[in-house]
């Protein structure tokens, strides 16, 4: 479903190269500089992407007394530009722009599981360097969602808990594989959190395999 938004995006302009001008969602532009004289200057706005109306373009900047100044500036809707005296005691330099845009918003009906993972330090300690031993982690509410689990022993009395995320889901509130650095002296007690549409099709993940990736540790 496609929804008006409002967005806003405050960017440090460049007078001799076009900046980018990203809301995300493929909606951004190219702002182009034109010098007309040796202070003033027309900003062109090429390159726009996706559906969107600019409401408001504003300024703000610090004078050689260190003076706040800001204002707003008139954008032409039909040559997509507007100007701007840029006067040399004028510094840290900002433009705000403001625009309504058609977003794709997605429904979702997000649900939340947890799941305690348990593995004793004994079985830890017999791992050689670069074995590993591997469980399937079945949620307790949603049995058809599951997930392969490494413990992988990467170097001397270190451990890698490396669960593979093809779903996507939130884990710990983060999407992505979940990677837990620890070592083999203590037992692994973490008590995870599972975030997910239950609407979503699962079935097409039965078999993976690890990626080798190691993304930064969720616990530090």
């Amino acid at each position: 479903m496609f929804l008006k938004k409002k967005l806003t995006k405050k960017i440090t302009p460049s007078f001799i190269s076009p900046t980018s001008v990203d809301f995300g969602k493929e909606i951004k532009f190219t702002l182009t500089p034109e010098c007309l004289s040796a202070d003033s200057y027309l900003f062109h706005l090429d390159n726009l992407k996706s559906d969107f109306e600019i409401i408001k373009i504003s300024y703000d900047c610090f004078n050689i007394f260190n003076d706040k100044i800001k204002g707003d500036l008139t954008y032409d809707k039909e040559k997509k530009t507007f100007k701007f005296r840029n006067y040399l005691y004028y510094h840290t330099l900002t433009f705000k722009f403001r625009v309504l845009a058609n977003v794709e918003y997605k429904k979702v009906c997000y649900v939340e599981d947890t799941y305690v993972l348990h593995f004793p330090s004994k079985s830890l300690k017999m791992l050689d360097l670069f074995e590993y031993e591997e469980i399937e982690i079945t949620l307790p509410k949603y049995p058809y969602v599951h997930f392969n689990c490494y413990f992988k022993k990467h170097e001397k009395g270190a451990v890698e808990v490396h669960i593979v995320n093809p779903h996507d889901v939130k884990i710990q509130g983060k999407k992505g594989d979940f990677i837990y650095e620890t070592n083999d002296s203590k037992d692994v007690d973490l008590r995870l959190s599972f975030v997910f549409d239950p609407s979503a099709n699962f079935l097409d993940y039965e078999n993976f395999e690890a990626i080798d990736s190691r993304p930064e540790s969720a616990f530090r």
